[in-house]
């Protein structure tokens, strides 16, 4: 019933009429940046709760994103605010900041990054069945559905998941990741469906998303019965949030509507195959956790996936 109402509105809505043009900059720049988030989130939960990790990287991405605007003189007309499109981003903040990014902290205090990150990397999973049960008009090639299944074999592999065993992982933080990237399955295919076709620009659509992501966690975060800092921070731990709130929750949203506009649902959920092979090597590096055989074959195998979904064979069917 919902979908349907939605599917009549949009058909008075203007399409989008931001060129379409090449994606892979923005792929490989948001897989880069949120590959790199996973190791400053580890750094700012040294400092704050779950909630406050959230809340301060929504924050500041929603600082840079409004002084972004002002900045390049992009303040939208009032008429380009509507309660259509204030309610359907808000949506979207909730399914792609709000909730997956708290369920990732909870779990980050459980779990190595490598694992997160390695979960993480179903996202494509999760936003074909979403795609499959409630968007069918944007299904994907078979190509590309080839991609998906080899990217997630390789994320098995690289988690060393056998049949019945997580291995040691918390089995409360797995059932957080997997929460998460169902929210991402959603408003992805949302996006893509019913808020990128309001013709409002990428960077009017992210700063929205992430003002009202921080509106609704700033309660979670202030209002908790646990201190609102653990630790007093040092100058490199706030280089690091900083990075983590403007960039990685600020303008990597902005390139990630570009990215749905331009390549559709699939393709823009497989950013999370480029973020894993990023997380995997500063895990490994950087962090110094566990690195095993399993992990370069389980990365390798995702490369391969990514690589089967963005070929131009399994992008024609994209924007059917």
């Amino acid at each position: 019933m919902l979908i349907d109402a939605l599917e009549k509105e949009d058909k008075k809505k203007v399409i989008s009429s931001r060129p379409v043009g090449g994606w892979l900059h923005l792929f490989v720049a948001l897989g880069f940046v949120w590959g790199a988030s996973f190791s400053f989130i580890e750094t700012a939960l040294t400092m704050t709760t779950p909630a406050g990790s959230t809340f301060w990287r929504t924050f500041l991405g929603a600082v840079a994103l409004v002084l972004y605007l002002v900045w390049t003189r992009s303040v939208p007309e009032r008429k380009q605010i509507t309660w259509v499109f204030l309610w359907r981003v808000g949506f979207v903040g909730l399914m792609l900041s709000v909730i997956p990014a708290l369920l990732f902290a909870f779990a980050q205090e459980r779990v190595t990054t490598i694992v997160s990150s390695i979960l993480n990397s179903a996202t494509p999973i999760a936003t074909a069945i979403v795609i499959l049960l409630a968007f069918r008009d944007e299904l994907p090639s078979r190509r590309q559905v080839a991609g998906v299944f080899v990217g997630l074999m390789g994320a098995l592999v690289a988690l060393g998941v056998r049949p019945g065993n997580l291995g040691e992982n918390d089995p409360v933080a797995v059932a957080a990741l997997v929460g998460a990237i169902a929210c991402y399955g959603v408003g992805i295919p949302f996006s893509h469906k019913y808020v990128i076709p309001l013709g409002v620009p990428a960077k009017t659509m992210a700063t929205f998303q992430i003002s009202i992501a921080a509106v609704v966690l700033a309660p979670l975060y202030f209002l908790q019965s646990e201190p609102l800092f653990r630790a007093v921070p040092d100058v490199w731990s706030l280089t690091q949030i900083l990075i983590l709130g403007c960039v990685g929750t600020g303008f990597a949203y902005i390139w990630n509507f570009e990215l749905i506009d331009r390549a559709g649902s699939t393709i823009a959920s497989s950013v999370s195959y480029a973020s894993l092979v990023v997380s995997l090597i500063i895990g490994w590096a950087l962090l110094g956790e566990p690195f095993s055989w399993n992990l370069p074959i389980g990365a390798l195998l995702v490369v391969v996936g990514s690589a089967i979904m963005q070929s131009p064979q399994a992008h024609e069917r994209v924007r059917s």
